[in-house]
């Protein structure tokens, strides 16, 4: 991964070795499996390939964070 760069005069530049490789593996790297894209790039055309899912009114009005329980409310 990144013994070929060193030696490191300390742990922060070790961290930023590995922040760099990190960085060029997911948004530069060319991935076969992925028919030569970066991973990151893949990633992206996945997401914007999905067709947004309509939230219910439950859900936009009154989100999980804000019940008592998991259930919707219940209607008399």
């Amino acid at each position: 991964m990144i013994e070929h760069q060193g030696p490191w005069r300390d742990f922060d530049e070790v961290e930023r070795a590995v922040f760099q490789w990190v960085a060029w593996y997911n948004s530069e790297r060319l991935h076969s499996a992925l028919g030569y894209i970066p991973p990151d790039e893949y990633e992206q055309a996945y997401w914007a390939s999905l067709e947004p899912v309509p939230q219910t009114a439950w859900s936009h009005d009154r989100g999980l964070h804000e019940t008592r329980d998991s259930s919707p409310p219940r209607h008399p």
